[in-house]
């Protein structure tokens, strides 16, 4: 069902819920503009939401040209009225638009006979388009802490990070201590590599014997190999500490110049991502350098919908975009002065009628009731001050006449019900831009491959029952000292350098993939294969049940994600029972694994978290993961079901749509193909802002101290209705809490 907006006269409408969108709409807001954030379906975030196997689903299925019908899932399109007989101001023209629910190509799912389906589906599981760490010391959470949108997230330290090596996983030594109790390093390597730690921290002082090599332009890679560090080294500062997304070394020999490869890593660059990781151990308490946010990642997107709709801006799901309307030579004129007297009107509070309660957290890429979704503008002005503010409008002079927009410049939308609402200036991003008919990027979409994988186990598991201690604080294998026993880690990063060596014991994978796996010359992935594992701790799976994530950059073959993770795949988890669903295909009895794959659970992912604990301990005793590839004896865990896809590379990608957008358009960049961290999207994002809206303050410079939110209120009247009245009462303490917490950070930041 489409709904009727109200006000229909904004000074910008955003399309989309992601990420850049809702920080822009946050800052014009937050400048006194009227906002309008609009999303075609029933769940925020757009390129960067989360969603469930169900959607997945629906989306095979458009996929394959076959009717998805409506209302099936978070990510259904609702049904539309036709726009033939729109009424259009005088002269206007239409730009339609064909918004994609999930931007996704080229899916290929695989089961074990008897999985999925059913209302786990829609209710057990939360994937991520975008599965994304964040460092603790990134731009993002000061941004978070100081919009104090933290009130809608719920984070988790990361247990650990691994690297492919050996045929096993191995826990990245990140610190000093890891570095000593690492047994697979020798003395020299020992030296080499505190010799560079400690170069690397002298650098960020402006001293040191890495001071000119870590501001240059030196690839990171040739530093290293100057410091006469070994190719495994090597291996874990590029993949495992700098998060390199691309080969850095055509091959491991030394003289790996004669053939670089592209997307080299500069000394600046890499100097700052080190710096970026070892700032961000122990910030909050916690060893790692990274946490990652309950129930989906597509959570932070909505805590700043959130933040929008808590200070005036009008938030609408389930109401798709048709088109465009675009300025003619005539009646450009009445558009203009309706926009300018829109805006006073538009100051209302966007009220959630359904589902509300389940997107703070990112519930809502599983929640129930959200068919019915909408955000509705609260009828009539503010009470209490609003009223005596009006007055005060009332007496000030008109504002000066703005010039009518240009020909075939963007005037407003069509929405799913046929209303025409008016803007001054649209804003979306490249995803969604790049659907608009005839729109074409000047050069093809550079693409990344995913797959997402149900586990029936974690991937770590120590043959003893006494995982170690590695990496940031993780649980490890038998290459360092161990420590006391406990469960095994739910929440790991991993990544599998290139080129990387077969694991030895084969996992009983079919097809193509698998039979890469056990070939003698590795697993030939000419890129890391950068991982995530998550389990029910982080509200995303059943318990007894684990997300893999894995990602690396596409192949030119169109639909190369199978092919360019399947290897991957099997080198970390038994495959054998994978098939095409509807084949008919048995699957084999698993090979190596002694773990048994029960039926998924039927809870809500909330509902788990309490039995994850429990779950991890009882399958400590039966399941193990690839570290057991090379001591033997020690089995996989299972792969239940797998989804392989690509995705286009939208972040950096608004160039590409230069020239191609009508005026009065703003594109916005999409998310990066990194696992770790958001500053590339903030900084592309700050600097779209800031080009389009000079006069908008950036968000992160807004004041949202307590001062000024009393000042607000005393403003606006204390009555303000919807989600604003409800954002702010009892937390006084915690809001006095928090600010005294920025200022200690600042303190010490300041004493570093």
């Amino acid at each position: 069902m489409a709904w009727s907006i109200s006000p229909d006269t904004y000074d910008v409408i955003v399309v989309g819920s992601g990420l850049p969108e809702c920080l822009v709409a946050g800052s014009l807001v937050k400048s006194g503009k009227s906002v309008l954030i609009i999303d075609a379906v029933d769940t925020y975030g757009t390129d960067f939401a989360s969603f469930t196997p169900a959607a997945l689903a629906g989306a095979i299925r458009r996929q394959e040209g076959a009717s998805e019908g409506a209302g099936e899932h978070e990510h259904s399109l609702p049904a539309c009225e036709s726009i033939a007989d729109v009424a259009l101001p005088s002269g206007a023209k239409l730009l339609p638009l064909q918004q994609r629910p999930l931007a996704l190509e080229g899916i290929r799912a695989l089961a074990v006979p008897g999985e999925g389906g059913g209302p786990a589906d829609r209710r057990g599981y939360i994937l991520d388009q975008v599965p994304k760490l964040v460092y603790q010391a990134e731009p993002l959470v000061d941004l978070l802490v100081r919009c104090r949108c933290h009130h809608y997230l719920e984070f988790k330290a990361l247990e650990g990070g691994y690297i492919l090596q050996d045929g096993a996983l191995q826990p990245v030594p990140a610190s000093r201590a890891d570095i000593f109790r690492d047994r697979r390093l020798g003395l020299g390597d020992k030296r080499l590599l505190m010799r560079f730690i400690q170069g690397c921290v002298e650098a960020r002082s402006g001293q040191g014997h890495l001071k000119e090599a870590l501001s240059s332009s030196t690839p990171l890679a040739q530093v290293l190999r100057t410091e006469g560090l070994s190719p495994r080294l090597r291996e874990v500062i590029l993949y495992g500490i700098a998060m390199c997304r691309t080969d850095q070394e055509s091959d491991g020999s030394a003289d790996a110049d004669a053939a670089a490869p592209t997307g080299l890593v500069s000394g600046t660059a890499g100097g700052a991502a080190l710096e970026l990781f070892t700032s961000s151990q122990g910030r909050f308490g916690q060893e790692s350098a990274f946490m990652l946010p309950s129930y989906g990642c597509g959570s932070v997107a909505e805590a700043f919908v959130r933040l929008c709709a808590v200070h005036g801006a009008v938030t609408v799901l389930r109401q798709p975009v048709r088109a465009l309307v675009l300025a003619g030579e005539g009646g450009s004129e009445a558009t203009s002065s309706g926009a300018a007297t829109g805006v006073d009107e538009s100051k209302t509070v966007a009220s959630v009628a359904a589902g509300e309660a389940a997107t703070g957290t990112g519930r809502g890429a599983g929640g129930e009731g959200s068919e019915a979704t909408v955000a509705e503008a609260a009828a009539g002005p503010r009470q209490g001050g609003a009223e005596g503010k009006g007055d005060e409008k009332a007496a000030a002079p008109p504002p000066p006449p703005e010039e009518p927009p240009a020909p075939g410049s963007c005037i407003g939308i069509v929405t799913a019900s046929g209303q025409v609402v008016r803007c001054r200036t649209l804003v979306a991003g490249v995803g969604t831009l790049s659907c608009l008919e005839g729109v074409q990027p000047a050069e093809p979409w550079e693409r990344i491959s995913r797959a997402v994988a149900v586990l029936d186990g974690p991937l770590l598991h120590s043959a003893s029952g006494a995982p170690a201690t590695g990496g940031a604080g993780a649980a490890g294998t038998s290459s360092q000292a161990p420590a006391a026993s406990g469960p095994p880690p739910s929440l790991i990063s991993l990544v599998v350098p290139p080129r990387a060596a077969a694991t030895g014991a084969g996992a009983g994978g079919s097809g193509a993939g698998a039979g890469a796996a056990g070939a003698g010359d590795g697993l030939g992935n000419p890129h890391p294969v950068q991982g995530l594992q998550m389990g029910a701790t982080s509200y995303v799976s059943p318990a007894g049940r684990y997300l893999l994530y894995l990602s690396t950059p596409a192949s030119p073959a169109p639909g190369s994600a199978h092919g360019d993770l399947r290897a991957a795949l099997d080198a970390l988890a038994d495959t054998s029972g994978l098939a095409e669903p509807g084949t008919g295909a048995q699957a084999p009895a698993p090979a190596t694994t002694t773990s048994t794959a029960a039926t998924p659970s039927t809870t809500a992912p909330e509902a788990t978290a309490e039995a994850a604990a429990e779950s991890d301990g009882a399958d400590k005793a039966t399941a193990a993961g690839p570290a057991g590839a090379a001591g033997g004896g020690v089995s996989k865990p299972r792969a239940l079901r797998a989804w392989f896809f690509t995705q286009r590379q939208l972040h950096g990608a608004a160039p590409l749509l230069a020239g191609r957008l009508p005026g009065g358009v703003v594109a916005l960049p999409g998310p990066d193909g990194g696992l770790a961290g958001y500053g590339e999207v903030l900084r592309a994002t700050e600097e779209a802002c800031r080009a389009a809206f000079p006069e908008a303050t950036w968000l992160a410079e807004v004041d949202f101290s307590r001062k000024a939110a009393e000042d607000g209120e005393e403003e606006e009247g204390a009555g303000g209705g919807g989600a604003a009245g409800g954002a702010g009462g009892g937390e006084d303490e915690e809001d006095d809490a928090i600010d005294d917490l920025a200022a200690v950070v600042a303190s010490l930041s300041a004493a570093k």
